[in-house]
């Protein structure tokens, strides 16, 4: 519709500028039915934009959805799929405060260093999942208390 109205408008305007004028009663009606009808347009648009508000998410997202309260897809409206991935509560641990390490990894750690002999600060690390500080740190309490001996590599640790 909106296109119409251009094309009458220009076609209009060449034909005023043309040998053959359009007379003033003919432009007077035809400016006013213009007006008119751009004036309707702009109330259906506000009418529109108050009733209808699209949101941005709508606009680029096409489905989410929702598993045990995770995300785990998301679907876009160019077709993208976007999975996400979850660790398993379970499975993870948070890391100790390092003064509270020694208490409770102390045994994890001692049956590592029996079992293994000498073990390495990134496997005692993989076992108690402890920051590399707080390793550190636990090796050394446990070295001070003599459970454990230090060897010549810096990482090494066996326990006696």
């Amino acid at each position: 519709m909106i296109y119409s109205l251009i094309i009458r408008m220009c076609l209009e305007g060449l034909y005023l500028f043309s040998e053959d004028a359009i007379s003033q009663k003919n432009d007077f009606f035809g400016k006013r039915d213009i007006q008119v009808r751009l004036e309707e347009i702009e109330i259906d648009i506000n009418a529109l934009q108050q009733t209808g508000e699209v949101k941005t998410s709508d606009a680029f997202v096409d489905n989410i959805i929702f598993m045990d309260k995770c995300v785990p897809s998301i679907t876009f409206v160019n077709g993208i799929t976007h999975t996400f991935a979850y660790k398993l509560l379970t499975d993870s641990k948070s890391a100790a405060p390092a003064k509270m390490q020694c208490g409770e990894y102390k045994d994890a750690v001692l049956e590592q260093l029996t079992q293994n002999g000498l073990t390495s600060r990134a496997d005692l690390q993989r076992t108690t999942n402890i920051t590399r500080e707080g390793t550190y740190s636990l090796l050394a309490e446990l070295i001070e208390r003599q459970l454990g001996i230090k060897t010549d590599q810096s990482t090494l640790t066996r326990c006696e």
